[in-house]
C-alpha cells in the first residue's frame, strides 16, 4: 500500500480474519495503523458449522501456526496478569471486534 501511496487507515482498505485464524497477524497489521477486523461467526449451529468447516478446509495451511498462536497467547496472558498486577489497564485500546452473522 506504501508503494501504491496509501496510508494504512485508509477507509477503503481493510483486512479481515476469522477469530482464531493467524490472529498474530491480524494484531500486527492493527497495532501498525492498518484497518484490521476479527470476524466472529454466530447464528444456528445448522448455519455456522457448514461455513467453518468450509473456511476450515480452505485454511489448511493457518493450522500450523496454531503452537505459534498458542506461544503469542500465553505471552499476552502473561502480559496481562502482570498489567493488573502493576495497577495499568491490562487491555490496550485496539480496534472494535466485527460480527458477521452467517446465514
Amino acid at each position: 500500500m506504501e508503494r501504491l501511496g496509501i496510508s494504512p487507515d485508509h477507509g477503503g482498505v481493510h483486512v479481515a480474519q476469522l477469530k482464531g485464524m493467524a490472529d498474530h497477524l491480524t494484531v500486527a497489521l492493527g497495532d501498525s495503523g492498518y484497518n484490521a477486523h476479527k470476524l466472529f461467526a454466530y447464528g444456528e449451529f445448522k448455519d455456522v458449522m457448514p461455513f467453518l468447516i468450509r473456511r476450515m478446509n480452505e485454511n489448511q495451511d493457518a493450522f500450523g501456526a496454531l503452537q505459534f498462536d498458542r506461544l503469542l497467547m500465553n505471552q499476552e496472558i502473561k502480559r496481562r496478569i502482570i498489567s493488573l498486577l502493576e495497577g495499568s489497564s491490562p487491555v490496550p485500546s485496539n480496534k472494535p471486534e466485527t460480527v458477521v452473522k452467517v446465514a
